[in-house]
């Protein structure tokens, strides 16, 4: 069973979630600028990276190692999300799931732009349907 995490937890945690969802996306923007400065080299983009070679150029060569470091950066941020027991479920929209909700096997769901934790999913598919927690349900229905 997972600890359940407090309210002030939960801040903290979303706090950092924005900031590391943040330098993903500006990340994922200077790879995206790379892989096309780089195929304007003749370089074909690799899921894993570019590889420097011998004969490259050395302006290439500098767009290799940026692309190299950045991905290393990013995979440093994963890690930091990834010891958090969080997941990221999908890096297109970073929706990230963290253990919790209201049953023993649902996730806690956040993307950027939320302000908490305010959905929950029954599991960690990512064709599971996001859900309001249910005491923000109740909050909601007693201001109307």
């Amino acid at each position: 069973m997972v600890p359940q995490r407090s309210q002030e937890q939960l801040s903290r945690l979303v706090q950092d979630l924005v900031l590391w969802t943040q330098e993903i996306f500006r990340i994922q923007s200077q790879l995206l600028k790379l892989d096309c400065k780089m195929a304007d080299c003749g370089v074909v983009s690799h899921p894993k990276g570019p590889v420097v070679t011998p004969t490259d150029p050395l302006p290439l060569v500098r767009l290799k190692e940026k692309s190299i470091s950045l991905r290393r950066t990013r995979e440093k941020i994963h890690r930091k999300i990834e010891r958090e027991g969080a997941i990221i479920l999908n890096n297109k929209t970073m929706e990230i799931l963290v253990p919790g909700g209201p049953t023993g096997e649902s996730f806690l769901s956040w993307q950027p732009g939320e302000p908490t934790f305010l959905y929950f999913k029954k599991s960690a598919d990512i064709t599971s349907k996001r859900q309001p927690l249910p005491n923000l349900q109740h909050k909601k229905a007693a201001l109307h």
